[in-house]
């Protein structure tokens, strides 16, 4: 059976909807990837929730930025219906985009409860073989390591018949995360919510040298 070490974001949605899933996903995980273990399990469940509300939170951003023009224009690039009071639609459909807020709260509070549950692993189970300075790098250092050993950026940069969301897609496989946080780690903006510790990269990169 293959392998399977990323946990699905349906399986994510489970786990918030019914907190008592825990031990089921977490026996699917490790049965799927039998060299893992909880400690595995719990970093794999932080980074995804991490990336969900991350992703979120900037969608949100972005929502909030536009005026009632350019939701109509997207809106009508979409195609209207052929009601006979479309404007009266439209005036709706605007309005409901417009509150299409993606609330966080629960991921928060399980991301809270995921990060005591790592806490509280017993010795024996927290390795620090993923740790630095006893903590995991953020996306932000994860995307500096990789371009520091790979040059991905420029590689991907320099690939002229993909476009931008291509590009996005691709990064987002191979980092693990979301397309919009691809595009804001491309773009720069994802660095200046996910802090870079320099020192920190530099050091751990030194020892392998």
């Amino acid at each position: 059976m293959a392998a399977q070490e990323n946990i699905p974001v349906e399986r994510i949605n489970e786990l918030i909807r019914y907190r008592d899933a825990y031990d089921r996903i977490l026996i699917h995980f490790i049965t799927q990837n039998q060299d893992k273990t909880e400690k595995d399990f719990l970093e794999n469940l932080i980074r995804k929730l991490e990336s969900i509300i991350s992703d979120n939170k900037t969608y949100n951003e972005v929502l909030i930025k536009k005026d009632d023009k350019e939701i109509e224009q997207e809106i009508r690039n979409d195609g209207l219906p052929s009601y006979r009071n479309v404007n009266a639609w439209l005036k709706a459909e605007i309005i409901k985009r417009k509150n299409n807020i993606k609330h966080t709260g629960q991921e928060e509070n399980y991301l809270k409860l995921a990060r005591i549950k790592f806490d509280r692993l017993p010795k024996s189970n927290t390795t620090k073989k993923n740790l630095v300075k006893g903590k995991p790098f953020n996306i932000s250092e994860r995307y500096k390591i990789l371009n520091e050993l790979t040059g991905i950026d420029t590689k991907i940069e320099q690939m002229d018949r993909a476009s931008s969301k291509e590009r996005d897609v691709l990064l987002a496989q191979i980092l693990g995360c979301g397309e919009q946080t691809a595009r804001e780690l491309r773009n720069g903006t994802q660095q200046k919510r996910n802090k870079i510790d320099e020192e920190r990269i530099l050091n751990y990169l030194k020892t392998f040298q």
